[in-house]
């Protein structure tokens, strides 16, 4: 669920005489209402940024006003805020103004010499006195004035506080919505507006900015703002270089406005641009309806936009709708740029982080004590197969459980056929209850009296074979679903290897093949051998991951450095995983001093080719050593089974069949 959503319309133009409105807009109110269906009352804030009015016609001040009564009766209970900005076509030019304006342009050049800058400044201070109200008096010449005025008082009467606000062209306002607040800081981007040719010359004013900063420290330097909104009619880029600088500065300043969002139009067009660095982020959010229709024009695109933030998961969702060829609004889809696939889910929206810089575009691979983190920007691919990844896990869990009953059952059968009597004794029957209410349920050991557990551990041990014989499979059940369940797709000549080793030498820690299963293409079956996993002692990325206290997965490509001894050519990359469980660990006393650790159990995957690397990543990313030490441990303590036992009795089978 979201915290806010945002109705942003921009460059409406409204023009004509009457009360009437143009079909576009009807259109757009239409849609409008099709989109907000599911949100709820009085979480709807809608931002207007500028244009309202085709060049500054006051004859078309009852059109506006029909507009904003019928967008009010669309959108009932759901608005809990209205902001609206002005922007050039919402003023009337007249030469005069026009004079004023290049002057006040010419002060704010940034090659002014000193003695001009002390002028500058001395102007700054007599501005909002002296020229402020020449030019103010434009908007209300336009009917823009009359409007707002209008919108407040007489349809929104319950928002008095940004009435003002508005009519004022600039200003900040608190809006708070259950438990959030959210600063929306207004400006007047377009007073410095002469004619068609403004862009790069335009300025925001010191009178305005020092302003709005004042403003803004009086609202909110004693109350936490979840998100800051900057609205203004033209994008950024159209005021001039220091102009751009100094709005720049403030809007990213921890200390000042600390934006996150900048919503504008002008352009009649739609785009989101994304600035960060390393401590802010902002997003600049456009859209723009376009001129009025006329007769012979073709049709032109109109667009608007809705946002929904989420601040628990630090995200905002895009929605821009736009005409079609029918006057019709559908999704703009030709903004997504490939981020969205048709036909998906999201396949009408663009969703962005709300912080970069408290966003994640990427993960970190585990590495070695003393590495320096190894990272990995992350694309719609390498989610996909870590969307995939994650159910074939859970397919591999059920497969163990499933293994585990067979072992349970497998181990009830022999305790069965060591009793030759066709009709069971008493305390047979008993003893048989006793055991399978035990495999039944394992966790009812800790409950039992000494007594009981003694007796448990015996009906175990007296089919220790069964149990260590069932371990070995079970080893081998384990690289096979990973086999079966993880790779789908083999090209020719690509091998993905899974394998455990144990510790087949205490003198020279070496370390042997337990179990092995290959993904492979027909063309490399065979030649398994060359491809068995050979005899390795303990050190490099076994010793690593071992004593590692974050994790039990290490990737080679992210450790070489660790690594003394190199990949084989005929490998590209590697993961070695050690299961961080209690019973796996051999610790032989060196003197006495000194004890020297080491896992009994390791396991592995191999890759010949970088088509496969994702799966290496997805198993770090996921920590399959806490998967692989769940279900290796849960053997162990439903059969009570001791590994440095296992172990001895895997050597001596392995002495037999040589």
């Amino acid at each position: 669920m979201f915290d806010l959503a945002i109705l942003h319309l921009s460059d409406l133009h409204i023009g004509g005489e009457g009360k009437s409105i143009s079909k576009p807009l009807n259109s757009l109110l239409l849609d409008i209402k099709t989109q907000v269906q599911s949100i709820p009352d009085k979480k709807l804030a809608i931002v207007v940024t500028g244009d309202t009015i085709n060049i500054g016609d006051h004859r078309a001040l009852e059109n506006a006003k029909t507009f904003f009564r019928k967008l009010k009766d669309t959108l009932g209970n759901r608005i809990c805020g209205l902001y609206i900005v002005p922007g050039n076509h919402d003023k009337t030019r007249t030469t005069e103004n026009e004079f004023l304006i290049a002057a006040c342009r010419k002060l704010s050049d940034e090659q002014l010499s000193q003695e001009s800058v002390n002028k500058k400044e001395h102007f700054d201070q007599a501005f909002e006195k002296t020229v402020w109200p020449i030019l103010y008096d434009t908007y209300k010449k336009s009917g823009y004035v009359d409007l707002i005025r209008y919108i407040y008082s007489d349809l929104f009467n319950d928002m008095n506080s940004i009435s003002k606000i508005a009519e004022n062209t600039y200003g900040v306002h608190i809006l708070e919505v259950e438990d959030k607040k959210y600063c929306f800081v207004m400006l007047n981007t377009a007073w410095s507006c002469a004619d068609d040719h403004d862009t790069r010359q335009l300025i925001l004013g010191q009178f305005q900015l020092a302003n709005i900063i004042k403003q803004f420290h009086n609202l909110t330097d004693d109350t936490k703002i979840d998100i800051t909104f900057v609205l203004g009619h033209h994008p950024i880029e159209c005021f001039s270089g220091s102009e751009q600088d100094k709005l720049f500065a403030h809007m990213i300043s921890y200390t000042e406005m600390n934006a996150n969002i900048y919503m504008c139009g002008h352009t009649h067009d739609r785009n989101v641009i994304n600035w960060s660095n390393s401590r802010h982020a902002i997003h600049t959010l456009m859209t723009g309806f376009g001129w009025p229709e006329k007769p012979s024009d073709r049709v032109h695109d109109h667009y608007y936009s809705l946002y929904l933030f989420d601040l628990s998961s630090n995200s905002v969702e895009i929605y821009v709708r736009r005409t079609n060829d029918g006057s019709s609004f559908i999704p703009d889809l030709s903004i997504y740029t490939g981020q969205i696939r048709s036909g998906s889910e999201a396949g009408d929206k663009l969703v962005r982080p709300l912080r970069f810089e408290e966003g994640q575009g990427a993960i970190l691979l585990s590495t070695a004590n003393g590495l320096d983190s190894k990272t990995i920007y992350v694309s719609n691919n390498w989610f996909d197969h870590y969307k995939e990844f994650q159910c074939r896990l859970n397919e591999i869990s059920f497969g163990i459980a499933e293994s585990m009953d067979s072992y349970k059952s497998d181990l009830f059968q022999s305790f069965l056929s060591e009793r030759n009597d066709v009709d069971y004794d008493e305390d047979t029957l008993n003893l048989g209850k006793f055991f399978i209410d035990y495999l039944n349920n394992p966790d009812i050991y800790a409950t039992l009296d000494a007594e009981k557990q003694k007796k448990i551990s015996s009906l175990l041990s007296n089919n220790e074979e069964k149990i260590f014989d069932n371990f070995q499979a079970f080893f081998q059940k384990l690289c096979q679903e990973f086999h079966e369940c993880l790779v789908d797709h083999i090209k020719p000549g690509q091998i993905v290897r899974f394998h455990f080793r144990y510790l087949s030498d205490r003198q020279s820690y070496n370390y042997s093949t337990l179990c092995s299963s290959f993904s492979d293409d027909e063309s490399c079956s065979d030649n398994h051998l060359s491809y068995e996993p050979s005899d390795i002692k303990y050190g490099d990325l076994i010793l690593e991951a071992f004593q590692s206290e974050s994790t039990g997965c290490l990737i080679y490509t992210s450790n070489e450095e660790k690594c003394q001894k190199k990949l084989n050519k005929k490998w590209k990359d590697f993961i070695t995983v050690v299961p961080k469980f209690d019973k796996n660990v051999y610790v032989k006393k060196v003197n006495q001093h000194t004890k020297k650790r080491m896992p009994f159990i390791t396991f592995g995957v191999t890759i010949n080719s970088f088509d496969h690397q994702w799966l290496l990543q997805c198993m770090d990313f996921c920590g399959i050593d806490k998967y692989l030490s769940l279900w290796i441990q849960r053997y162990c303590e439903v059969f009570k089974l001791d590994i440095d036992s296992f172990l001895n009795w895997l050597k001596k089978q392995d002495k037999m069949e040589a």
